[in-house]
């Protein structure tokens, strides 16, 4: 009973250290020695979350990617796995062995710099006539 109870903690401890650590194919592994049914689903969650924040890091990161090479960073057994898992995702888009990532342009993205400072000088001088 005591081993059992040490077992289910030391796995969960594990899963947390390689959490933080970003041992993502060490926490993706785990799932396979967790000790009770129980915990699957919650594997089940983190290694879709896992999957997710890889995938739009890689939108963001790279312009294309090759589906073999999406296969490794997402850790799936097989390209149709990719493929499909792909299909479910905002910015991957396949084009024949490649998924190229739809991007905002940068001009959308810029800061309207002259904007927020005339508001800024706005703010303090209502702040200086209320002072």
């Amino acid at each position: 009973m005591c081993c059992h109870i040490f077992s289910m903690y030391r796995v969960v401890i594990e899963i947390e250290r390689n959490l933080m650590e970003g041992l993502y194919n060490k926490l993706l592994k785990t799932r396979a020695v967790v000790p009770s049914n129980e915990y699957l689903v919650y594997m089940d969650m983190l290694q879709d979350t896992i999957r997710s924040e890889i995938g739009s890091c890689c939108a963001e990161a790279y312009d294309q990617i090759e589906v073999e090479g999406a296969q490794k960073l997402l850790m799936l057994d097989s390209k149709e796995e990719v493929k499909k898992w792909a299909a479910q995702q905002e910015k991957w888009n396949l084009e024949g062995d490649k998924f190229k990532f739809t991007r905002e342009k940068l001009e959308e993205r810029l800061v309207p710099f002259d904007e927020i400072a005339c508001q800024t000088l706005g703010y303090a001088t209502e702040m200086e006539r209320i002072v």
